[in-house]
């Protein structure tokens, strides 16, 4: 329950209904263990859970990157700024649009990869490294923690 909690209110679940909440962590519960599951498999059952159109590619990829913190964290407007990638239309029927947002995260992780891999990626993870010391994060994390952040600000 306190992980609940905690991740609710890191991660903003708490606007959800307490049903979606319910099904969202039943769900991650009985997956956590398994590193081998991709985007697309959590994709499709959350979005079983949804309470309107929302694909929910969000909340998809926040448990596979708990589950596997190499995998970074979709976020539509750090992909569409940074990188110029845009989620499906919502005018797709909903199994096209749910295989085209596994290939549009698919997309958005590669070139997150090669963004990591640059000057300015190595940079922000050795920024963070001087900031924290010793710390046990994950350069994927760092990354998505930074440009998360400069989003925010931009606001």
């Amino acid at each position: 329950m306190d992980f609940q909690k905690n991740y609710r209110y890191f991660y903003k679940v708490y606007r959800r209904t307490n049903q979606f909440c319910n099904n969202y962590f039943e769900y991650f519960e009985s997956i956590k263990n398994n590193t081998n599951i991709d985007f697309q498999t959590i994709l499709q059952t959350i979005c079983l859970f949804r309470e309107n159109s929302e694909l929910e590619m969000s909340f998809s990829s926040k448990i596979l990157h708990t589950i596997n913190p190499n995998y970074p964290i979709w976020d539509s407007i750090v992909t569409k700024e940074h990188f110029k990638i845009y989620s499906p239309s919502k005018n797709l029927p909903n199994q096209i649009r749910i295989i085209e947002a596994s290939k549009t995260y698919d997309n958005y992780k590669d070139k997150f990869y090669e963004y990591m891999k640059s000057i300015e990626g190595k940079e922000i993870i050795e920024f963070f490294d001087e900031i924290f010391p010793n710390n046990t994060i994950s350069n994927v994390k760092k990354i998505d923690f930074i440009l998360w952040q400069d989003r925010k600000q931009k606001k």
